[in-house]
């Protein structure tokens, strides 16, 4: 959530962020339109992947081109890797993944909303060539 108030306060800062599970007032991300975001939600989290939901569709409304996809949460590090190439592909400022509802939450947690938002981030965080894209950016 921090990303996204920064990228609206200093809309110059960074060439692109990086949002996993966050959540934010959609009536304010207008500015946002034109950045360059990397999403990755969890369709388990009851909070986040509505709040994202809600997101995209105002910053498309505002002109924004947004590239979506479901992706499965347990995929290997090479399956990610095709995945995220796929989205590239598409050329798109804004790319949006969700990982799929069941395949998330690792066996012996409850699969609840907030297992669902805490596990995103272990799963987002290793994906590669998000980082790469991220870096590769510039404004």
């Amino acid at each position: 959530m921090m990303s996204i108030a920064m990228d609206i306060k200093y809309p110059d800062l960074f060439a692109a962020s990086f949002l996993v599970a966050g959540q934010w007032d959609p009536t304010k991300v207008q500015p946002l339109a034109s950045d360059k975001f990397w999403i990755v939600v969890s369709e388990g989290d009851l909070k986040a992947y509505p709040g994202q939901n809600a997101i995209t569709a105002e910053l498309e409304k505002h002109g924004a081109k947004v590239s979506r996809a479901v992706w499965d949460g347990r995929s290997t590090l090479e399956e990610f890797a095709a995945a995220v190439d796929r989205m590239q592909a598409e050329n798109n400022p804004i790319n949006y993944a969700v990982l799929r509802k069941g395949t998330v939450v690792p066996p012996g947690q409850v699969d609840d909303g907030g297992s669902n938002h805490v596990n995103t981030w272990r799963i987002a965080y290793t994906i590669e060539g998000i980082r790469d894209w991220l870096f590769k950016q510039h404004k």
